[in-house]
């Protein structure tokens, strides 16, 4: 530490020596405005003015506002000076007056009072006046200082005040640098926001400030604010010395947490505050005197920091008296006289009293004067705190000034410790709720602001006193009065209902909801009481009936947050009644009873009682407690048990049993109510008169009950009265209705004996005469509403109606009937119906209650609906024998009219046509011939249109039943469905389905309601239809309606292969819209062919005509097959695909050699047995069987054929003596100087597929010699042949020990060799597989002159002065792509440039693949121009083209796999073995002779263009079978032409398209750019222009038979926005008009050339490019004056 000390003192004599130090200078004002900063306060001013005058001594301050008073008559009163400028604030105190040391601290920055005890800690406060004035004068005794500012500098003048301004006060004047407006109020926070910002002095908000400020004042006595001369305010505060709070506390003096602090006194007093002399409120004051003790350093610390501490220091603190708190609602109607003061004297209190009985602590921390921290309890506390230097919280970030707060804080909680525990000790044991909430209150620990720390800090310094903490608690529910007990034996429930049904010391709930006992739980100073605490509780506890009640309360809580906890707690719960009963326990609890159930009923241990599920409503009952409902229909199955039975025999349980049953009775099913019934008979369970009866033994009291029946003795209730509670009342209790009565067997009348008493009266017990039955009849109908339904319907089946019939006459041997067997005779008079059984009261009025009432007991208004048709049918039969006997006209039986007449009122509810079964309507045959024969037929069999399958209604009956209007009820109706028809039909087939009927029967059907889908689908199976010269009917699949066309193949005779029929215009259309067909689908053609080939060439004749027709026709459908075997799925597997592989199906013809003559024979055979044609060497010599027709190669091929060449083993060998000659070695240096260019692409790179090593030995080891012969041995079938010399190769390529030698056959008559013989055979040698291409491309390489080369794009010199590029190996994820194939997707890449021209604006996108290793980056057409031979693209030139300009380029195939290129390989050769084989590509050695012959054919082009006739525009779909060189898939089209578009060429639009005005003029747009280039370009008539607008087509353009069509849709959403677009502005490059006619100058180039030629072979292109450039010229012209401006 010594050496420490002397380095340092070295140090500071090296910095000192020598050296003279200049002061700091410091920019006074920015400090100032600094220091201004940290205030936030509204009235810092007034605060640390009234702090320095406290600190004075003085007694009283006065705060002077002066306001400019001009413009203003009288200013009388405060609000007078609402808004007025305040031009100068005065502030004067009676304290001491400045002394010297006093002038220079208030000159002096930072210096501040020395004197521990004041308030001020920095010095600075004093220059918060400068946040008002510029210039602020102190005037203080005799003295005055003023203060000025020079720039920057603060400068102060003090000098001597003149003697008649000198006094013995102190005053700061400060005249107001800005404008400020003083608010004045009459209400706290009343002041009202400006839209102008000036700062304002809010006067109501400036008194509540001085009513806080006063609080804790040491000297200050009074405040006063006048307003000029104008007292507006003075609060003052007086000390009592008598307080009226109790003065027995007593105190312990006791040191501080951490013995900072010792407190050693504790005096509590009142202080009195009040404004203006009226308003007062009285706070008690609490005054601790403690004496500091600190150590050095800590002292010196403070001292340094600011201003040291003092010895002795005060803890003051204001809190609300316990009375004041209890009596709060007298408070505020105390403190309402005056509003303002009210709410001032409100304000200042610790507690803040909120709407209703809530109060939360609000004190203060105050430091001198108020601040913003609060203490979190409901007390201000006052004492020695140092703050921040806005002096708005406290220090709690310096390490010793925070130790310093913190310990004052702890002791400000130790002491409203002593002062809880003084209060609650001082409240008797019997006070009520009400003290102990007051007392509680101030104590109710809140988070503090600012800083939550301070409430913290406390809260521990409370709570560090000790553990014995007094609390009140209520011993029991039942205990009204509370008692204090230890916290720590003190519980807290956070339920209200656990209150109520626990007895423990249980603090009551309304006081613990408190944050005081939130703080005490924190401390672990009180006991909580949980769920598994009341669980122990309830297990040694009897719960009295309201407990019970209570705890399944709180159990409807508890059950949100733990469900078992439920289900646990019920069974141990026991309870009783009373204190007397004996307890209940709730073991078995699983239902509720949910009905109410009259306590004299028991219920089932599981069942909650209704006396306590009362108490709870369903939903707590279900879904918190977790019981069932149990309703009276449940508790039922109890009670009828049979060891229940006792209680429906007993008298009082029997009633109330009874009246629940007839209360209950809806929701009983019938078995349960079967079963109510069975029980209920077999007991007696009915209180009689006579006693307990059974049901049936008791009589329901009514009018005719007698004195010896057994009247039941219940409260009983009719149903009328009880439906409208008609002398019910709500105290009625046990009610029965009679419906309920009845239900169960009960009793009204005993009908027996009263009839038994009708035939005594008569005299005769057998027979009632026709008076005394009409007075039964009267007396019953009386008594109609007490007759029970069992009476009733005994009454019913009673014979005790006389009866006879129109025809009797002795009346004395009628007989008594039961009612239902009896009619009343006006039924019988109508209908003429002598036998008919009537009631015997002849003259019984129809409209009487007596006819009702026998009505209802079942005598009949009109017979039986079935007894009636008996009659009708009775009736027509004797009708029809009276017409053949008399000839008499026929007339509609009486009982058909009557059955008219009386059918809606009597059979339309029972009447169900499918029932009638009888033939009862009138009617006739339309079929027949004679009309007069009038049958009978049967509902279902008889409609009111004359048809040829069923009768035709009467006409008569017809109008008798729409004169009733019960025609379509009686379900007669115009004409049957087509379902119902086609029934008939099928029903009686062998009649009507022959061929001279069924056309009839078709077109009836075909006007018939009822075509739907399941009934097309039902006669898809069925065999309905005759076919010519068969009698075996056919489904609708097996025949077809000729279609009429111009030209139609199918025109020949197709009989036995296709059943045409033809039905008339009517049948057909039936046929047609169930799915007839004019052709049959494709795979239904080829079931055809497979099962009637072998009929269909039987019994041929030699008539060759007819032969060739049946061929024709047999090769057209294999044709159509063809076009779509490949890409229909029934082709590709199934029984349909199985046949066609297994089955004499394909065509084929076969040469048959004879001695004298040649004959060319067709065969049907299998596809294994015919080859396809591609070897004529072998087919000349071995005489195959093969198709006639290259198209049907492919479809052969599919099911199995194989190709010629495929199935031959070919032998070449050269014969005789080789020699070299001059031509033979010409030729062998041909070839090694061209090797160069003989087999690669224009960029010299090697085609695909070639043999490297053969290559090589070619190079290097070729040979070429001369021999006599070539001989060549073809072997096929196991047959071996030696082909003539005349028709097989001239050469052959040999390569024996790696020499290559090629044998020439040599020829005296021809002086060159055959180029095609070599160029295939060098092909067959490099390639791994040669295909036609191939060997057309190298004989053109070998055979052209390099000039003609080099024309045609090909850089031959530059590739023969090269060596060859090396033949790389492919990548080993890919394989190399054919040539072949690269060839023909060259092809499909020049037809894609051609057709798919980029949208302007856009740059085009080339496929990824259309450019492949091994291929030329020269435009296709370049290699296509040389390579590609016509033979392979052929189309069949008698179809109309439909052209595609832009084809479908993601059908190209994309080479990823081996497989796919194999497969892609084999396809491309075999395509080329399907074409007839072609001379090889003729070179062009002169272009202008060429040139001659196109010019020749251009001409024809333009010319062979035509017009479209037809109005409509169908199109029946074709598939297409080239990959790339034609068209692609055409679709179905069916359009029509557009009348009236005001379009100058015609536009066919599609169905469903709708056409819009906006379509139409695109429409115009696109026309008039295609018109402007036929007229100015082409020279075409325009009349072969047309244009078509279709839905989701791929086409652009197509040519059908020389009429060119363009698409609408095209132009509509590739140009029409961008050309209207400029159209609109006409500025700007006008590069869409260019776009839009060169792109249709193609197009329209495109399609010409089809005139001439339907594919895309070779020809196509160059016929293309000679037709483009021909016209180029005339377009260029035409375009350069181009312009939409004339088009209107």
């Amino acid at each position: 530490m010594a050496h420490t000390s002397n380095h340092s003192n070295h140090e500071s004599n090296v910095y000192s020596r020598n050296r003279q130090f200049q002061q700091v200078g410091v920019n006074v004002r920015r400090m100032v405005v600094k220091i201004l900063t940290q205030y936030s306060s509204d009235f810092v001013v007034c605060r640390e003015l009234i702090q320095n005058a406290d600190d004075a001594q003085a007694t009283t301050f006065q705060f002077q506002i002066i306001c400019d008073t001009s413009n203003s008559s009288s200013l009388l009163e405060e609000k007078d000076f609402h808004n007025r400028t305040i031009t100068e604030l005065r502030m004067k105190n009676n304290g001491k007056i400045f002394s010297k040391t006093d002038w220079k601290r208030v000159a002096t920055i930072a210096e501040g009072n020395t004197d521990p005890q004041s308030v001020g800690q920095f010095g600075v406060g004093f220059f918060s006046v400068f946040a008002y004035a510029e210039e602020p004068i102190i005037t203080s005794g005799e003295e005055y200082i003023k203060f000025i500012w020079n720039g920057d500098s603060l400068l102060y003048e003090q000098d001597i005040l003149p003697v008649q301004q000198q006094s013995d006060k102190t005053a700061i004047i400060l005249s107001m640098r800005d404008k400020y407006i003083l608010q004045t109020g009459s209400h706290l926070n009343s002041s009202q926001e400006t839209k102008t910002v000036i700062p304002t002095i809010n006067l109501t908000e400036l008194k509540a400030y001085f009513a806080k400020v006063l609080l804790f004042t040491r000297h200050i006595e009074t405040l006063t604010v006048k307003i000029n001369s104008l007292n507006v305010f003075q609060i003052s505060k007086k000390k009592s010395a008598n307080s009226s709070i109790s003065n027995t506390f007593t105190f312990k003096p006791q040191s501080s947490m951490n013995q900072i602090l010792y407190l050693n006194s504790f005096d509590v007093t009142e202080q009195i505050y009040t404004i203006d002399n009226t308003s007062s409120i009285t706070l008690g004051h609490v005054t601790v005197e403690a004496d500091v003790n600190v150590d050095q350093q800590f002292y010196d610390y403070i001292e340094r920091t600011l201003k040291g501490l003092p010895s002795t220091i005060q803890i003051q603190l204001l809190f609300v008296p316990i009375h004041t708190i209890i009596n709060q609602q007298q408070l505020q109607t105390s403190l309402a006289r005056e509003s303002l003061n009210s709410e001032i004297l409100k304000s200042i209190l610790p507690l803040k009293f909120l709407n209703g009985d809530e109060i939360i602590p609000s004190g203060f921390i105050f430091i001198g004067l108020g601040t913003h921290q609060s203490t979190g309890i409901g007390m201000h506390v006052y004492s020695h705190f140092i703050p921040t230097v806005e002096r708005e919280e406290l220090n709690l970030q310096d390490p010793y000034i925070a130790r310093w707060n913190r310990e004052l804080l702890a002791s400000v909680g130790q002491i409203a410790r002593c002062l809880y525990d003084q209060t609650i000790s001082q409240s008797s044991h019997n006070r009520s709720h009400i003290h102990y909430n007051a007392v509680i209150r101030p104590y109710c620990f809140q988070s503090t602001t600012p800083n939550e720390k301070v409430g913290d800090i406390v809260r521990i310094g409370f709570f560090a006193v000790g553990n014995k903490l007094l609390v009140p608690i209520k011993q029991s529910p039942s205990t009204k009065q509370l008692s204090l007990v230890p916290s720590t034996q003190a519980y807290l429930a956070d339920s209200k209902h656990i209150h109520e049904f626990l007895s423990l010391s249980l603090v009551p709930f309304e006081i613990g909801k408190h944050h005081f006992f939130t703080a005490l739980q924190d401390y672990q100073l009180i006991n909580l009481v949980d769920k598994p605490f009341v669980e122990k509780q309830l297990m040694s506890s009897i719960l009295l009936f309201n407990e019970l009640i209570e705890l399944l309360h709180w159990l409807c809580t508890c059950s949100m947050t733990d469900r078992s906890y439920v289900k646990r707690i019920l069974p141990i719960i026991r309870f009783r009644e009373t204190t007397n009963s004996s307890s209940t326990s709730f073991q078995k609890l699983k239902y509720y009873d949910a009905t109410n159930l009259s306590s004299v009923l028991p219920v089932p241990e599981n069942v909650l009682p209704s006396n306590i599920a009362g108490y709870f409503s369903q939903e707590q009952l279900q879904h918190n407690l977790f019981l069932i409902p149990c309703t009276f229909k449940d508790l039922l199955d109890s009670y009828l048990k049979e060891s229940q039975y006792h209680l429906f025999c007993n008298a009082k349980t029997a009633e109330c049993l009874l009246s629940n049953l007839s209360k209950h009775s809806h929701l009983f099913s019938l078995s349960k109510w079967s079963e109510i019934k069975n029980i209920l008979a077999n007991l007696k369970c009915i209180p009689t008169t006579q006693g307990m009866m059974l049901p049936n033994e008791s009589y329901i009291p009514s009018k005719m009950s007698t004195p010896d029946s057994a009247i039941i003795k219940l409260n009983v209730v009719s149903d009328d009265a009880l439906a409208n509670q008609i002398n019910v009342k709500n105290s009625d209790e046990n009610l029965v209705s009679t419906y309920f009565l009845k239900q169960i067997g009960c009793r009204m009348l005993n009908i027996q004996s009263i009839i038994k008493q009708w035939h005594q009266h008569s005299g005769n017990l057998s027979q009632l005469n026709q008076e005394n039955m009409q007075t039964l009849i009267e007396n019953l109908m009386k008594e109609r509403k007490y007759i029970t339904d069992a009476d009733w319907k005994v009454l019913k089946e009673s014979q005790f109606l006389q009866g006879t019939t129109l025809k009797s006459t002795n009346r004395t041997k009628q007989q008594n009937y039961i009612p239902r067997e009896l009619h009343f005779p006006s039924a019988a008079k109508e209908l003429s119906w002598d036998e008919l059984l009537i009631l015997d009261w002849h003259d019984i009025d129809s409209n009487s209650a007596e006819f009702a009432f026998l009505k209802e007991l079942g005598v009949k208004e009109v017979p039986d609906l079935y007894s009636l048709i008996d009659r009708i049918i009775l009736e027509h039969n004797d009708k029809q024998r009276q017409f053949r006997e008399t000839n008499r006209k026929y007339k509609l039986p009486i009982a058909l009219r009557f059955f008219a007449k009386s059918f809606q009122k009597h059979y339309s509810t029972i009447w169900k046509p499918n029932d009638i079964q009888q033939a009862f309507l009138p009617s006739y045959l339309s079929t027949q011939t004679n009309n007069n024969n009038i049958i009978l037929s049967k509902l279902d069999k008889v409609f009111r249109k004359s048809n040829p399958l069923y009768a035709t209604l009467l006409l008569e009956v017809e109008r008798l039943f729409e004169k009733h209007h019960i025609i379509s009820l009686v379900g007669i109706k115009e004409q049957p469905t087509l379902v119902q028809a086609f029934d008939t039909v099928m029903e009686r087939k062998n009649e009507l389905l022959t061929n001279n009927s069924a056309g009839q029967i078709f077109a009836y059907l075909n006007g018939l309601e009822g075509l739907n889908q399941t009934f097309i689908k039902r006669l898809s199976n069925t065999t309905f239809i005759p076919s010519n010269g068969s009698s075996t009917l056919r489904k609708p699949s097996q025949v077809f309606i000729r279609q009429v066309t111009n030209s139609n193949p199918m025109d020949l005779d197709i009989s036995g292969l296709l059943d045409y029929v033809d039905f008339g215009p009517e049948g057909n259309s039936l046929l047609l819209t169930i799915g007839v067909l004019h052709f049959p689908p494709i795979p239904i053609l080829a079931e055809l062919l497979l099962d009637r080939q072998e009929t269909y060439f039987a019994n041929l004749t030699n008539d060759k005509i007819i032969l060739d027709q049946k061929i024709s026709v047999y090769t057209d459908c294999l044709k159509r097959i063809a076009l779509v075997a490949s890409k229909t799925p029934e082709f590709q597997d199934g029984s349909l695909e199985r046949r066609l592989k297994t089955e004499p199906w394909c065509l084929g013809f076969q040469i048959i050699e004879r001695s004298d003559n040649r004959t060319r024979c067709f065969k049907i055979v299998k596809p294994t047995e015919i080859y396809l044609n591609n070897d004529l060497q072998c087919e000349r010599t071995h005489r195959p069987i093969c198709p006639n027709e290259p198209s049907l190669n492919t479809l052969y091929e599919q099911f199995g054929a194989k190709w010629l060449s495929e199935c031959v083993t070919r032998d070449v060998a050269p014969k005789g003596r080789k020699k070299s000659t001059n031509q033979s070695n010409e030729l062998k240096e041909k070839i090694q100087h061209r090797l160069n260019i003989l087999f690669v692409d224009n960029q010299g790179k090697p085609l695909a597929s070639l043999k490297e090593t053969h290559f090589q030995s070619l190079k290097s080891n070729l040979s070429v010699y001369e021999v006599k012969n070539i001989q060549c041995r073809l072997t096929f079938q196991n047959k071996t042949k030696l082909v003539d010399s005349k028709d097989s190769s001239s050469c052959t390529l040999q390569y024996e020990n790696s020499e290559v030698i090629l044998y020439l056959r040599e020829d005296s008559s021809n002086s060159s060799y055959d180029y095609a013989d070599i160029s295939k055979e060098l092909a067959d040698f490099v390639f791994e597989k040669s295909s036609e291409l191939l060997i057309s491309l190298t004989k053109d390489r070998l055979t052209s002159s390099v000039d003609s080369l080099e024309r045609h794009g090909f850089p031959a010199r530059y590739l023969l002065q090269i060596s060859p590029v090396p033949i790389q190996p492919p990548p080993p994820d890919q394989q190399p792509l054919p040539k072949s194939q690269g060839i023909t997707l060259l092809l499909g890449g020049f037809l894609s440039l051609f057709g798919r021209l980029p949208r302007p604006g856009k740059k085009a996108k080339l496929d990824d693949h259309s450019i492949l290793p091994g291929q030329s980056d020269e435009p296709a057409s370049g290699i296509v121009n040389r390579t590609i031979s016509p033979q392979n693209t052929s189309l069949s030139n008698s179809r109309d083209h439909i052209e595609t300009v832009v084809p479908d380029i993601s059908q190209i195939p994309n080479p990823t796999t081996e497989r796919e290129q194999i497969n892609a390989s084999t396809n491309v050769e075999r395509h080329q073995h399907k074409s007839k084989p072609t001379p090889a590509m003729h070179l062009t050695e002169n272009f202008k002779s060429g040139n001659i012959h196109m010019n020749r054919k251009l001409r024809h082009i333009v010319q062979n263009s035509r017009p479209y006739s037809n109005s409509f525009f169908a199109h029946s779909g074709y598939v297409d079978i080239e990959q790339y060189e034609s068209c692609e898939f055409v679709p179905d089209t069916n359009m029509k032409i557009y009348p009236n578009s005001g379009i100058s060429i015609p536009l066919f639009i599609e169905e469903n398209v709708k056409v819009t005005d906006e379509m139409l003029d695109q429409a115009k747009q696109l026309a008039y750019v295609l018109i402007n280039l036929a007229e100015h370009v082409f020279k075409l008539s325009t009349e072969a222009l047309h244009l078509y607008r279709d839905i989701n087509g791929s086409r652009i353009a197509f040519n059908t038979k020389g009429s060119l069509f363009f698409n609408l849709r095209y132009f509509e959403q590739i140009y029409a926005d961008e050309l209207q677009a400029y159209l609109k502005k006409r500025t700007g490059s006008n590069g869409i008009i260019n776009t839009i006619v060169n792109f249709y100058f193609m197009v329209i180039c495109h399609e010409l050339v089809h005139n001439i030629n339907s594919s895309h072979n070779i020809d196509f292109i160059n016929s293309l490019e000679e037709l483009a450039v021909q016209y180029m010229v005339q377009k260029d012209i035409f375009l350069a004056n181009f312009s939409f401006n004339q088009l209107t």
